[in-house]
């Protein structure tokens, strides 16, 4: 059958030992995290009811969105691994030539893609359950790491086989540290010294870089994932220029690359790789609120709240399921992380506070009033009301607020407004983009501009320097280049 010769259906090692799924509703059930399954919830003591409450928590009952992110993630690990065959001569050549060129040229050798290349962008505000997604996603391809034994078709005495790598992206935007972070990585999985003994051998950055992607086809990396993108890291550090060039080369690498972090944080992509085509022929996925975007009625909120009041511990059953699911919504702005936040804090209050084990749609209303969440309120309420207004505290660094207010019909202008309870109604000073003419000097906005930083440092990216023009990269025209950089990727994304 000319089914059974096609080298995607070939025998192949790596893919062999993989799960396969034979239904969407297997893949449902990898993807379900509940933290509290085969605990005996009416059997929590005061202080473990309490510790499961405070500690971390990735509670995911898959939303389409997130179901169609891992499925990507999986498609793009699993052709990937078919096209590196190493029973098959092209998937060992290919392997055997990229190996050695990295190896001996470097990160240059990467300036031009490699076959099987291919890049997925995950974008969001913080608290839309981008990361959640993303590691369950890897666990549809199960173990992490393969120990191979010999197989004469694959010309292997024994070989090992990483799946996939998640790492963090550097702290400073450095390559040096991202690569490090890599080479942690797999001494963890592997139990080896790489970050010991590689940066010996290869003493700059450029033969480091090509020598571990060499490395990692070497161990037929299935994907690699790098999280935590963020403006700070990617865009506005020192060695931002550097570090696209880097990740360039990773997306020309041949190894299939998942960048996860904020919209801000890849706004160069676009101009920097000319066209951004390589960057949406996987369409990126951009994770919203609940309701923030599209119809309301197919905004997925109630499979969130499934998920999210999965993680009860009460003793006594929640009242009133249905109140409390539109309260959490309203008060959160549907967005899951703040969600999240709320429900456990609703519950901490009636462990700690009330005479019954049980939660009420008013406690949740309680966790929302509760100084505790003044620094997310604003946020919760901005989208909840669909208030562009209420969002500029995270204009430049984490939600992209025009690209909202354009949706919600309200583009924003050059306005002065508070900024509400959480920065106790600091004025905010709020420069519109798309304004090209010279200002003249203000010594009153230059004053309030070093008010506001003393009682926010956060809020001071706002206030412009009245001595140099608006395209200045150390006035507003760094940000202004992120900024549009956004809006072509957004746009490419509604393509």
């Amino acid at each position: 059958m000319p089914n059974e010769s096609h080298w995607f259906k070939a025998p192949n090692p790596l893919t062999d030992h993989l799960p396969s799924y034979s239904s969407l509703d297997e893949v449902v059930r990898v993807m379900t995290n509940h933290p509290l399954d085969g605990l005996d919830v009416a059997m929590l003591s005061f202080l473990e009811q309490d510790q499961l409450l405070v500690m971390e928590k990735m509670p995911l009952k898959p939303t389409e969105q997130s179901l169609r992110t891992a499925l990507t993630i999986h498609g793009m690990a699993i052709g990937s691994l078919k096209l590196r065959n190493p029973v098959l001569a092209s998937g060992r050549a290919l392997v055997d030539r990229i190996v050695d060129a990295g190896q001996s040229t470097g990160v240059a050798y990467f300036q031009k893609p490699q076959k099987g290349s291919s890049t997925l962008l995950v974008m969001g505000s913080t608290g839309t359950s981008k990361t959640v997604t993303v590691r369950q996603a890897c666990q549809l391809l199960g173990t992490q790491v393969i120990h191979h034994q010999a197989n004469d078709a694959a010309l292997w005495l024994a070989s090992k086989q990483i799946v996939f790598l998640y790492v963090g992206m550097s702290h400073d935007g450095s390559r040096g540290g991202l690569l490090v972070a890599i080479l942690l990585s797999l001494d963890q999985a592997l139990g080896t010294k790489y970050a010991v003994d590689m940066p010996k051998k290869f003493k700059t950055i450029e033969r480091l870089s090509g020598a571990i992607i060499s490395l990692l086809h070497s161990l037929y990396l299935g994907v690699l994932i790098i999280d935590e993108g963020q403006l700070r890291n990617m865009v506005i550090s020192d060695q931002a220029e550097l570090m696209h060039l880097f990740l360039l080369s990773l997306m020309n690498s041949g190894i299939p690359l998942v960048l996860v972090g904020n919209p801000f944080a890849f706004s160069w992509m676009v101009n920097f790789s000319q066209d951004g085509r390589r960057l949406t022929e996987i369409t990126p996925e951009f994770f919203h609120p609940c309701g923030a975007i599209g119809d309301a009625r197919n905004d997925e909120w109630n499979t969130v709240f499934d998920g999210i009041s999965d993680y009860y511990v009460l003793h006594q059953t929640f009242q009133n399921r249905e109140e409390c699911s539109r309260i959490l919504k309203r008060c959160s702005g549907g967005i899951p992380g703040l969600a999240l936040s709320l429900w456990c804090r609703a519950q901490r209050q009636v462990l700690h506070f009330q005479d019954r084990n049980y939660l009420e749609p008013d406690d949740i209303v309680h966790a929302y009033q509760d100084k505790g969440f003044d620094a997310m309120r604003d946020l919760a309420d901005g989208f909840a009301n669909k208030q562009a207004k209420q969002l500029l505290r995270w204009r430049d660094e984490d939600v992209p607020v025009d690209f909202y207010a354009d949706a919600w019909g309200s583009p924003l202008s050059d306005v002065i407004v508070g900024t509400g309870q959480a920065t106790n109604s600091v004025q905010l000073l709020v420069e519109t983009r798309a304004t090209k003419t010279k200002r003249a000097p203000n010594p009153k906005a230059k004053l309030k501009a070093q008010e506001t930083h003393k009682a926010n440092r956060n809020l001071a990216r706002a206030f412009l320097h009245s001595t140099l023009t608006e395209e200045d990269m150390r006035k507003d025209g760094l940000k202004q280049h992120a900024l549009q950089g956004l809006g072509s990727l957004l746009a490419q994304i509604k393509k």
